[in-house]
This record gives C-alpha cells, sequence and structure tokens, in this order.
C-alpha cells in the first residue's frame, strides 16, 4: 500500500514538472515574440510557425531569452534555466521499471527509493531520488518564472 502511495506521489509530480515546464515555455514564446515586435500580419506565423515546440525546441528557446536578456542588460539565472530542463527531461524520459533503488538513508539505513537519472553535460550519469529532483525543479522554476516576468516587464515598459 505505502509503495501505491508513493508511486502515485510520484506520477503527481511528475505531471506537475510536464505541466509546469509547458507554462515556462509559453512564457518564453511571449517574452520573444514581444522582444521581436512582428508586424500584426506576421504575429500568428510568428508563434504558429517560428515558435512553435516543433520547430524551435525548448533548448532553443532558451538561448534566445539568454539572449535577449544580455541585450537588455537584465541578469537571469542562467543556471536555473538548465536545471528546469534537466530535471524536466529526467523526469520525462526515466525508465520506470528501473527507478527503484536501494540507498542509505542519512542515518546509513537502507531504504527504498524512486530516483531519476541524467546525464550531466560532463558525461558522468547523475542519479538523484524524485524528491531532491522535484525539489531542484521547483527551487529552478521560481528562479526561470521569475526571470521572465522581469523580461517581459522590461519589454513591454521600453516599446
Amino acid at each position: 500500500m505505502i509503495f501505491d502511495e508513493e508511486r502515485s506521489k510520484e506520477e503527481e509530480q511528475l505531471l506537475h514538472v510536464i505541466r509546469t515546464t509547458n507554462i515556462v515555455e509559453t512564457k518564453m514564446k511571449r517574452v520573444i515574440k514581444a522582444f521581436i515586435s512582428p508586424a500584426p500580419n506576421r504575429s500568428e506565423f510568428v508563434l504558429s510557425c517560428v515558435l512553435n515546440n516543433a520547430t524551435m525546441p525548448f533548448g532553443a528557446k532558451v538561448k534566445v531569452i539568454l539572449a535577449i536578456a544580455k541585450h537588455l542588460s537584465i541578469k537571469v539565472d542562467r543556471n536555473s534555466f538548465h536545471i528546469l530542463l534537466s530535471r524536466r527531461n529526467a523526469f520525462a524520459h526515466q525508465d520506470h521499471l528501473e527507478s527503484i533503488r536501494v540507498i542509505d538513508d542519512s542515518e546509513n539505513y537502507p531504504d527504498v527509493a524512486f530516483v531519476v537519472e541524467s546525464i550531466k553535460g560532463s558525461g558522468e550519469l547523475e542519479t538523484v531520488t524524485y524528491t531532491t529532483a522535484y525539489h531542484e525543479f521547483m527551487a529552478a522554476y521560481i528562479k526561470v518564472d521569475k526571470s521572465l516576468d522581469d523580461l517581459i516587464k522590461e519589454i513591454i515598459e521600453n516599446q
């Protein structure tokens, strides 16, 4: 029973991570569109074709957001964008059958935990518990969301 409850909690967190990332991606599209300020008759084209998730992936949008922030001299936490994407990918692409591990807790007692894995830029395999990954994701989301709000505010105020 505890196993089922924990698995259900993990599934809720997975859904929340994916939905939250989609919200961030939508905000990034708004920032990019506001910054490039397309002509009204091309605005829909920019959103539906150029910034479409199938055309421009999340990582590419992050690069554009970072370039916009630099151009506007607005400080954003670059690492938070990367943590957000890394943790989202770890949740979304994990091997559910292999996600259960026996780990030592803080007092060195064995415990069963659900984990997510990701490959770092260095090629090193990183394994963290679901709880840790989720908390890191949420902390990064708070910073990313604020950065996007700051960018859109600056763009709108200076149009």
